[in-house]
């Protein structure tokens, strides 16, 4: 897993430890752990998630304890930095967009260092309500549903990965649902 660390460090240009790793033993996904650059929890192994086409099936098909991170692609361009999560509380998948053939990867890692931080930020103030939270955001697609305690819940169907304004989402969720 060094390798990916070291990668995500040198080309993304965020400290490894923003991630939020889990406390358990991940294994590398499609590659040999020496130079693997996907890595997750068994469960994630067997079925990871990382077409387009999937990533809408994510909060109903994902187990428990599930978890992804790392860069993988297809193509030219269909390259991207994940970072999937499942617990008693979320269902996360970020795939954002990054080392595709055709991309200014320039401009998308300067992206992902203004979007994983305020990403966090808005899911510890999610989780710090009581709420449960589904994020998915995914080469400009994107859900964001908030389910409060007491069984209200708010969704936004956009990407914010361009503007990492999750501020407004949650003055939007104030607005709706008396959420402070």
């Amino acid at each position: 897993m060094r390798n990916l660390q070291s990668e995500f460090e040198e080309c993304i240009g965020l400290p490894w430890h923003v991630l939020r790793l889990p406390d358990c033993a991940l294994v590398p996904v499609g590659g040999e752990a020496k130079t693997a650059m996907l890595w997750g929890t068994q469960a994630a192994a067997e079925q990871p998630f990382l077409f387009q086409a999937d990533i809408f099936r994510f909060p109903d098909l994902v187990p428990e304890g599930y978890f992804l991170v790392g860069f993988w692609g297809y193509g030219f361009n269909s390259h991207a930095f994940y970072y999937s999560v499942a617990d008693l509380w979320r269902r996360v998948l970020l795939r954002l967009p990054y080392g595709g053939a055709y991309m200014d990867n320039d401009e998308m890692a300067r992206r992902i260092r203004t979007f994983l931080p305020a990403y966090f930020t808005f899911e510890d103030n999610v989780h710090e309500r009581g709420c449960k939270l589904t994020a998915i955001d995914s080469m400009g697609e994107g859900l964001y549903r908030i389910a409060l305690p007491g069984g209200a819940q708010f969704e936004r169907r956009s990407s914010l990965f361009r503007s990492a304004d999750f501020a407004s989402l949650l003055g939007e969720l104030a607005a709706s649902q008396g959420f402070v």
